[in-house]
């Protein structure tokens, strides 16, 4: 027996789901070519030479390159997905039983079909509150902050050059 994808409120959000990730996929990978494309070959070629296999580049030195590009990629897709209304409008206008309901159709289903605007100005608020929140701490995690100028710290008193220019420039000029 074949499910009822869109018809069945267990499955039917998964659905939704496949349908988006399908839909963004080759969006998001033109990020990551991008990417890609900016990691410089040199490093690539000198650590060939030392002997890193294609694991050891991957982990050392590809995937730290494209570390700003995963973070651009994951603050987009969140909010793509917060945002993410046309499909469900399509396909289920928030059924079966609600399944599929998600934040930006309930602002619409307040403010066009119910009109209380009151309720959908509020739901509105509290997304861009909940969006911009979520996009801070996607973008500068405070135990990265953290690490980071600890790290930096460690290595000053080591007499090693720190990582942080900026920090770095802000101690020579604070012991002057």
């Amino acid at each position: 027996m074949v499910p009822n994808w869109l018809g069945d409120p267990d499955i039917a959000l998964y659905a939704i789901m496949i349908i988006t990730i399908w839909k963004n996929a080759g969006y998001y990978m033109l990020f990551f070519l991008a990417g890609l494309q900016a990691v410089p070959e040199d490093v690539m070629e000198a650590a060939h030479l030392d002997g890193a296999g294609p694991l050891m580049r991957l982990r050392y030195i590809i995937l730290p390159e494209l570390k700003p590009t995963f973070l651009f990629v994951t603050v987009i897709a969140i909010l793509n997905a917060v945002t993410q209304v046309d499909h469900v409008f399509v396909m289920t206008k928030g059924g079966p039983s609600n399944a599929t309901n998600l934040v930006l159709f309930y602002i619409y289903q307040q403010a066009v079909e119910h009109y209380d605007i009151g309720k959908a100005s509020a739901a509105t608020l509290l997304t861009l509150a909940a969006l911009m929140a979520l996009t801070r701490a996607v973008v500068s995690p405070p135990w990265r902050t953290a690490r980071a100028a600890h790290e930096a710290d460690r290595r000053a008193h080591q007499g090693r050059p720190a990582r942080h220019p900026q920090r770095r420039s802000r101690q020579s000029s604070a012991s002057r």
